[in-house]
């Protein structure tokens, strides 16, 4: 089965019960939290995701996160992930989380990428545009990537945008390749 079905699978199931106790944005911020202490603790990101530790030494220190303030139900679930090794998906079933909660706000997250930083009013014009077109509210994360050479791409989900000087020419070069 696909790693992003999967993690969709995962993702909906935490935020529906975590819905039923209407704790999704608690749930959510320890999560995001869990995933920040990874980061920054290689350490404790190697204990945890590499897939020749045992599954039992990765319980016991999550049963001692735990005891330092790791809710019930997202100490549960990450014994699932870990019960079940599907801890690579981590990551992605946060992210997904994210937009799920976004999304039950009425509020939709998308990703541009540009060549060069863009003003402020480049980006206001391009929010007020992309919240006509989905029709709900956009919160627009934003970021560089010279190696777009020039435009944009918009991440919307799963879908990707691709406005970029990168991505026609690679379309240009994919047609010339097919004749």
């Amino acid at each position: 089965m696909a790693t992003n079905i999967l993690a969709q699978r995962y993702a909906k199931a935490v935020f529906s019960m975590a819905a039923k106790h209407d704790q999704q944005q608690g749930i959510i911020a320890e999560l995001n939290g869990f995933r920040r202490l990874l980061q920054q603790n290689p350490s404790l990101r190697a204990g945890l995701l590499y897939p020749f530790i045992p599954r039992a030494r990765k319980i016991a220190v999550l049963d001692e996160l735990g005891a330092r303030g790791l809710s019930p139900l997202a100490r549960d679930f990450l014994i699932l992930l870990i019960a079940k090794r599907r801890e690579h998906l981590l990551a992605e079933i946060i992210r997904l989380l994210n937009e799920l909660l976004l999304s039950s706000q009425g509020l939709l997250a998308i990703r541009l990428n540009s060549a060069r930083a863009l003003t402020s009013q480049q980006q206001n014009t391009i929010t007020r545009h992309l919240a006509q077109h989905f029709g709900q509210q956009v919160i627009l994360q934003t970021g560089v990537d010279a190696t777009l050479l020039g435009g944009i791409t918009i991440q919307v989900g799963q879908r990707l945008i691709d406005g970029s000087c990168r991505g026609q020419l690679e379309k240009v070069r994919y047609e010339l390749s097919r004749n």
